[in-house]
C-alpha cells in the first residue's frame, strides 16, 4: 500500500484505479485455469497488488475531490461502498457457485473488476509530484493516526473473530443477527451521520470512537451474558462508524497534497496490520485463557489510544508534515 501510494503521487490516481482494477480482473479470471497450488498463490499475490492499488487510488481521489471541511464525510460515504461490496459479495458468490460452479464465481468477480476498470477511467488524476520520492515508504503524517486506528480496531477484531465461539458458550447459538445489527448500525451512522466526524472534529470523533470501542471490549469481557453482547455490539458499531473517517481525514490533512497518496497508503497499512496481526495475538490469549479475557485485553489496549490522540492534537497545530526526501 505505501509503495503504490507513492506511485499514485508520481503518476496520478487514475493509473492506480484503472491499473489496479484491471490487475484484479485478469488475476481473478486466472483462478479458473490455475491447476495447482503454486500458480494459484501467485495469482492471489497479484490480486493483492491490484486491490491495494485500486483502493489507494480511489480513496485518495475521493479525498482530492472533497472540500477540506468535508473530508470526514467523504471518507464515510466511501466506506459505505466498501461495506456494501463486502456485504453483497459473499452472497452473490454463493449463489453463482450453487448455480454454475467455482469457475463461474471467478469469472463473475473478474467481470465486476472490469466494470470498475471502465468506471475508473473517469477518476481525476489529482496533484502529481514532479520529482521522484526516495525517502521512507511510510509517511510520517499518517503514522500517528494509523497507530490510533490500529489500537481502536483491536476490540472489533476480537469481536469479529471470536464472537461466534463465545456466543455458543452463553447460549447465543446464532450470532447472525448480531452481525446484522452491527452492519446495519454502521451503515446508518456512516450514511445519515456522515458529517459527524467533520462537525465534531477529528479529536472529539476519534476520542468518542475509542470510548465506545474500548467500552465494548471491556463489557464483553466482564458481562458474560447475551444482553452484554447486544449492548456491546451497538457500542462497537458507533465506534467503528466514527474511528476510520475521523482519523483518515486527519492523515490526509496532515500530508502535503503532492504526498497524499503515500499518506493514504501508510494509514491503510495499519488497518491491514490490525486485521492480520490482531486475530493471531488475541487467539493466543484465547488459547491460554478464554474469549472474554481476549475481549477484555483488546478493550484495555484500545484505551492506550487516548494518549496517542492527545499527542496528535499537540502535533496537529504544527501544520502539514512532509515526508523526508
Amino acid at each position: 500500500r505505501p509503495f503504490v501510494g507513492r506511485l499514485g503521487d508520481r503518476y496520478g490516481r487514475k493509473v492506480l484505479v484503472v491499473g489496479g482494477s484491471l490487475t484484479v480482473a485478469v488475476s481473478v479470471a486466472g483462478y479458473s485455469v490455475a491447476g495447482a497450488l503454486v500458480p494459484l498463490v501467485a495469482l492471489r499475490l497479484l490480486t493483492g497488488v491490484g486491490e491495494a492499488a485500486m483502493w489507494i487510488g480511489a480513496a485518495t481521489a475521493v479525498q482530492d475531490m472533497a472540500p477540506p471541511d468535508r473530508r470526514g464525510e467523504a471518507a464515510s460515504y466511501f466506506s459505505v461502498a466498501l461495506y456494501a461490496g463486502l456485504a453483497l459479495g459473499p452472497g452473490l458468490g454463493e449463489w453463482v457457485l450453487d448455480a454454475r460452479g467455482f469457475d463461474a464465481v471467478w469469472l463473475t468477480a473478474a467481470a465486476a473488476a472490469l466494470v470498475a476498470t471502465v468506471l475508473g477511467l473517469w477518476t481525476p488524476v489529482g496533484t502529481r509530484s514532479d520529482a521522484p520520492h526516495r525517502g521512507p515508504l511510510l509517511h510520517r503524517a499518517a503514522l500517528g493516526p494509523g497507530l490510533v486506528l490500529f489500537l481502536g480496531l483491536l476490540p472489533f477484531v476480537g469481536f469479529s473473530s471470536f464472537i461466534a465461539l463465545y456466543g455458543e458458550e452463553i447460549g447465543l447459538d446464532d450470532v447472525g443477527p448480531v452481525f446484522l445489527l452491527y452492519a446495519g448500525r454502521v451503515l446508518v451512522i456512516r450514511g445519515a451521520g456522515a458529517r459527524l466526524p467533520d462537525r465534531l472534529g477529528w479529536k472529539v470523533a476519534s476520542t468518542a470512537a475509542l470510548v465506545a470501542l474500548s467500552s465494548a471490549g471491556i463489557l464483553l469481557g466482564v458481562w458474560r451474558a447475551s444482553a452484554g453482547v447486544w449492548i456491546a455490539t451497538v457500542a462497537m458499531a458507533v465506534g467503528m462508524s466514527l474511528l476510520f473517517p475521523a482519523l483518515f481525514s486527519l492523515a490526509v490533512t496532515r500530508a502535503p497534497e503532492e504526498e497524499r497518496g503515500q499518506a493514504v497508503g501508510t494509514f491503510s497499512l495499519f488497518f491491514d496490520m490490525a486485521s492480520g496481526i490482531g486475530p493471531a495475538v488475541l487467539g493466543v490469549v484465547v488459547s491460554v485463557s478464554s474469549e472474554p479475557v481476549a475481549f477484555l485485553v483488546a478493550g484495555l489496549v484500545a484505551t492506550t489510544g487516548f494518549a496517542a490522540v492527545g499527542r496528535l492534537a499537540r502535533e496537529a497545530d504544527a501544520g502539514p508534515v512532509a515526508a523526508p526526501r
